[in-house]
């Protein structure tokens, strides 16, 4: 199958993931585990057709590898995550593979692959929560905002800035070297339109916590009680939605949805984005 071959294409290569390793684990040590987890990941693949229970205990064998690196190696790897991810998705946990791309898309941004298993994944989600119309129309003007790596973004700002002072101090050195101003004027509204993007991403990140659902599935509540409020929605929330956490109380979470609904989620249905 298409989707398999793919997402072992993604996990059999070495990805650089044992550069950095901590003292708990050397570079060699990385190597070895590494290797070891995607053999795991080889088999869960190879037996996902004829028996469903051998593969997900290669696949549960290969996350555990993979994590290990991540947490024993201390190491923050793009490439890693989206193998956590991909084992998931094999495996059919559906909340804790786009939870764990959604890791990988902070440090891989705009990697092709990632893209197309994260979309897949979410196709896969049995809620089907749609954006309001006006999120819809802002993605679609700001594409670039939310598709361009925050540090491409950066090096675009960097470069118009420092384009547009090179261009104004020629200008005043030579004025009939180079053509008219409107050159600067474009580079400098490049420039500004970049900062103001990362300043804004930032922004969000700091007032907010992405989370996604990884349980089966939970139900959302008009209060952080699940005696004394009924439910927010007339069916459960499943494994896969994302959220976007905005206050916290014992044991609860208030979760903003991506149609801009707002329920109370009990706090362990739900892993933040940013918690590994």
């Amino acid at each position: 199958m298409s989707r398999t071959a793919a997402l072992f294409l993604g996990i059999v290569a070495w990805c650089s993931v044992c550069r950095g390793a901590a003292a708990e684990m050397t570079r060699d040590e990385a190597a070895v585990v590494l290797a070891e987890a995607s053999e795991h990941f080889r088999r869960g693949t190879a037996a996902l057709e004829s028996n469903g229970d051998v593969a997900r205990s290669e696949f549960d064998a290969a996350i555990a590898g993979f994590e290990r690196i991540a947490q024993a190696g201390g190491i923050r790897n793009g490439k890693l995550l989206y193998n956590v991810g991909c084992a998931y998705l094999m495996k059919g946990d559906i909340g804790r593979a786009i939870l764990n791309f959604k890791r990988a898309e902070r440090l891989i941004s705009g990697d092709p692959n990632l893209a197309s298993n994260l979309a897949y994944a979410r196709q896969r989600v049995a809620n089907k929560i749609d954006a309001p119309a006006e999120e819809r129309v802002r993605r679609a003007l700001l594409f670039w905002h939310d598709e361009t790596p925050a540090r491409s973004r950066f090096a675009v700002f960097l470069w118009c800035y420092v384009g547009a002072w090179c261009w104004a101090l020629a200008r005043m050195v030579r004025p009939g070297l180079l053509g008219g101003w409107w050159p600067i004027g474009g580079l400098g509204l490049v420039a500004v339109a970049c900062l103001g993007s990362l300043l804004v991403q930032r922004q969000s990140e700091r007032g907010n916590t992405a989370g996604v659902i990884v349980a089966g599935q939970t139900i959302g509540r008009k209060g952080p009680d699940s005696s004394a409020y009924e439910p927010s929605f007339t069916e459960p929330l499943h494994s896969g939605v994302e959220v976007v956490v905005l206050e916290h109380r014992p044991g609860w979470l208030l979760a903003r949805l991506g149609d801009g609904r707002t329920t109370w989620l009990e706090s362990a249905a739900v892993e933040a984005v940013g918690g590994l």
